[in-house]
C-alpha cells in the first residue's frame, strides 16, 4: 500500500487525492511505496514464519550453550561480508 504520490516531472509528494499543481493532468502520479513495507509471496511469508518457529524452539532448547554457537555467528558475519 502506498500513502503518497509523487509528480514525475517536479518530485512534489501529495496525498493522492490531489494533484501536482504546477503540471496537474500533464504529469503522471508514481506512488510512493511506504519504506515499511516489504512485499513478498505466501510462500516466502511461510518459510520465514516456519525458520522463526524453529529458531524460538533452537533457543528454548538451550542452543546457546552448543559448542558450535560462536562458530554459527561468524559464519553469518561471513555471509554477511559477503553479500550472502
Amino acid at each position: 500500500m502506498y500513502l503518497k504520490y509523487c509528480c514525475d516531472k517536479c518530485g512534489e509528494e501529495f496525498q493522492h487525492d490531489y494533484e501536482c499543481l504546477d503540471h496537474e493532468k500533464d504529469c503522471n502520479n508514481v506512488p510512493i511505496w511506504d519504506k515499511d513495507i516489504v512485499t513478498i509471496t505466501q510462500e516466502e511469508y511461510d518459510e520465514l514464519i516456519k525458520d522463526c518457529r524453529f529458531l524460538n524452539a533452537l533457543q528454548a532448547a538451550g542452543v546457546d550453550n552448543w559448542s558450535g554457537y560462536g562458530k554459527a555467528f561468524d559464519i553469518l558475519k561471513e555471509w554477511d561480508e559477503e553479500g550472502e
